[in-house]
């Protein structure tokens, strides 16, 4: 089965001299629900209090797509995430070398604790789970097999490389 996601409302923001309203948030998300996209990942919770107040309006508005926000694999961004009401919740987390040492200052083991304890967090609110591997393309296979296994082992829905 092939599923759909659309992710204009979180990395479309990202581009330079693009900023959403929420009211332009809201659109395209009934604009994309109106096409057929099957899940619309809404944006990070954490960013700010108007970026929380926009997933929310849009997890309320009754749409058939299914709705994801972004949490980085810390338990406070997942319980953003839960307070919004969306369907799914994306946990990222890299986990390469130089992300470890350099972005999170965590060792491998702290990495683990992370992201096991967040995708369980997010299960047990009631959440879908896809839980990434950032900057997957600096990590070797071993390092993204084993973090996968854990995952999964936490009953994450999806994993996926970025």
């Amino acid at each position: 089965m092939v599923k759909i996601l659309d992710s204009t409302l979180r990395e479309g923001q990202q581009t330079p001299g693009v900023k959403f309203n929420k009211k332009g948030k809201i659109k395209i998300a009934k604009a994309l629900d109106d096409f057929g996209i099957d899940i619309i990942e809404c944006g990070h919770p954490a960013i700010s209090q108007t970026e929380k107040e926009t997933i929310k309006a849009i997890a309320k508005l009754g749409i058939g797509t299914e709705t994801m926000a972004h949490a980085r694999a810390r338990k406070d961004d997942v319980a953003a995430v839960a307070e919004c009401g969306t369907d799914w919740v994306g946990i990222f987390l890299g986990i390469n070398t130089m992300s470890l040492q350099h972005k999170y200052a965590k060792t491998k083991n702290e990495a683990e604790s992370m992201v096991y304890e967040s995708i369980t967090y997010a299960k047990q609110s009631g959440l879908k789970v896809r839980f990434t591997i950032e900057d997957a393309t600096r990590t070797q296979m071993e390092e993204i097999a084993g973090m996968a296994k854990l995952a999964k082992s936490a009953k994450a829905d999806v994993i996926s490389l970025a």
